[in-house]
């Protein structure tokens, strides 16, 4: 079933006609010639059912979902608008009304991302709108958060808590919900140095009460501040030293809040060696049991810089960090009062901690791995 329902403004009936380019449209917005006039009297709004030859496509693809929310309030100004179908569809489009940018496609071809060519204007009200299958398939209403309005002023010193569960894993498109349902756990973001337009953001595990760990070393990326108060990272090739490896095009990016007590639309991504990942699935497992995993969902993994085929791309987003007044230390090693059986147990080359892990290695820290139970 479509999800039109969710389009729905009960604002006016919506009256439609079908272009010779036999897409759906507005009556008077086809671009050229004339259409096939319909009109959809139930006043919700909701997509034309019409199915008239010279409309059916032969396509039966439908909106699985799409984000952000309709009548969301608080949308990042930075994460694109995405929509999802049940099928692969090679004529889908998706516009954001009045704005520029361009459409990418997720790896399995099945779900659609309009990536704005600028940040959204903060506190704005938009409208977004979904085509396949030569018919409007939604159109909704969202907001923009009022983060990014302006600059939170000097942030060294202050440290924000960041919480995993709210991640949303784009990529591997098709295995996202697998790998979101073990993320857990929480991380520390402290901000350390601010010079002109760089900021230095360190980045720290917590341990169960929300605190540092301290038997963990600590991590460092120096962001572009250019846009104060938003901030981004690559892409590049990132050491990590939680991993004590390397993460391939880590590219992070983030919005401050006016008052700087808040980042909101965090978001990160990169290619992982999946060898620390085996830990999902297993105990003493050979290096390519989670590639064979995450290919039963279509998705292969890709080179790694040892010459493996055993890496993997992922992206997430919809991540924020509310301030918190936890005392950071940066550590290259662990911290003395850590018992010596703990101690740097998650910066090891196999990247599998006391806890599991970090699901996405550094990945700027957006979940933990747990261990299936």
């Amino acid at each position: 079933m479509l999800i039109a329902v969710l389009a729905c403004f009960g604002d006016d009936d919506l009256v439609t006609e079908v272009c010779e380019d036999g897409w759906e449209r507005p009556l008077g917005e086809c671009p050229e010639g004339e259409g096939d006039a319909d009109t959809d009297s139930d006043s919700d709004t909701d997509v034309d059912t019409d199915t008239d030859t010279d409309t059916d496509v032969g396509c039966d693809a439908e909106l699985s979902w799409f984000s952000p929310e309709d009548g969301a309030v608080d949308a990042s100004i930075l994460d694109p608008v995405r929509v999802g179908l049940s099928s692969p569809v090679s004529d889908a489009e998706l516009w954001l009304d009045g704005v520029e940018g361009e459409l990418v496609w997720a790896s399995d071809d099945k779900s659609l991302a309009f990536w704005p060519s600028a940040p959204l204007t903060p506190s704005t009200r938009y409208e977004a709108v979904a085509e396949a299958c030569g018919q409007r398939m939604a159109v909704w209403r969202f907001t923009t958060s009022e983060d990014g309005a302006s600059s939170p002023g000097d942030l060294v010193g202050r440290t924000w808590s960041l919480d995993a569960n709210d991640a949303r894993v784009i990529e591997p498109a098709g295995v996202g919900d697998v790998l979101a349902s073990y993320i857990e756990g929480s991380a520390l973001l402290h901000a350390s140095a601010q010079d002109g337009d760089e900021l230095t953001l360190q980045f720290a595990l917590a341990d169960a009460t929300g605190e540092q760990d301290l038997c963990q070393v600590t991590d460092e990326l120096t962001v572009d501040f250019s846009q104060d108060p938003l901030f981004r990272y690559g892409p590049q090739d990132h050491d990590s030293a939680v991993l004590a490896g390397a993460i391939q095009n880590l590219r992070a990016r983030g919005v401050f809040s006016t008052d700087g007590a808040k980042i909101s639309g965090l978001a990160i991504g990169g290619v992982i060696d999946t060898r620390p990942l085996n830990v999902l699935i297993g105990e003493d497992l050979e290096d390519g049991e989670f590639c064979n995993l995450v290919l039963g969902f279509g998705v292969e993994c890709v080179g790694c810089p040892d010459g493996t085929e055993l890496c993997l791309e992922v992206e997430m987003e919809g991540l924020s960090a509310a301030e918190v007044s936890h005392s950071f230390v940066a550590l290259e090693t662990c911290d003395a009062s850590c018992p010596e059986e703990r101690c740097g147990v998650c910066a090891h080359s196999s990247g599998v901690g006391w806890r599991g892990g970090w699901m996405l290695g550094l990945l700027a820290g957006l979940g933990l791995l747990r261990r299936r139970r």
